[in-house]
């Protein structure tokens, strides 16, 4: 005797791979892209921390506002995946323009917090506000599209405090020591 599901649920979960093959393609292209970019394996790796660590604002997101984790707000992580980064990267840039300057990496550290916060916050707060009504079901056809506006915005909301607070830490730790 055996069980083999099918209809919608085997459709279901052959969606979810073909996802996952996406989420994991989407992260190792970021991944190169970083790689290019900084030139430096301890910068991508803190932007790849921050950018994983923000996924966990759309869980959380999801489990309150009670919605599923489906299709539609697998698509809006994977989104979310690529914003964060890019948000991240100008942080990375602005830290490494400071350092370059010569200031120690913790002032670096805060200078680029302090520099990047506006435009952090700015993203963050207008993603939100147009997400926000299908993420709070009104509108025609909002059901549809509600998990994936819960996932942006959940991941949005925990990914500023990320970028602000926890990528500017995690670049100081990874910073080299001065040579005396």
């Amino acid at each position: 005797m055996s069980i083999r599901y099918a209809g919608l649920y085997a459709e279901q979960q052959s969606s979810f791979q073909g996802l996952l093959v996406v989420l994991l393609g989407a992260l190792g292209a970021v991944t190169l892209v970083l790689l290019v970019a900084f030139r430096s394996w301890r910068a991508t790796l803190a932007v790849l921390a921050v950018t994983l660590a923000s996924l966990a604002g759309v869980f959380a997101a999801l489990h309150v506002a009670g919605a599923t984790f489906n299709l539609s707000s697998f698509v809006g992580a994977i989104m979310l995946v690529g914003i964060v980064a890019e948000n991240a990267t100008f942080v990375v840039f602005a830290y490494a323009e400071s350092v370059q300057a010569g200031m120690v990496p913790q002032a670096a550290a805060i200078a680029a917090a302090t520099r990047r916060a506006r435009p952090v916050l700015m993203t963050t707060l207008a993603g939100i506000a147009a997400l926000l009504p299908l993420a709070l079901g009104l509108g025609a056809g909002s059901a549809l599209l509600k998990p994936l506006a819960v996932a942006v915005v959940g991941g949005f909301a925990l990914s500023a405090l990320l970028l602000l607070l926890v990528l500017p830490a995690l670049l100081v730790m990874g910073a080299r020591p001065a040579r005396a």
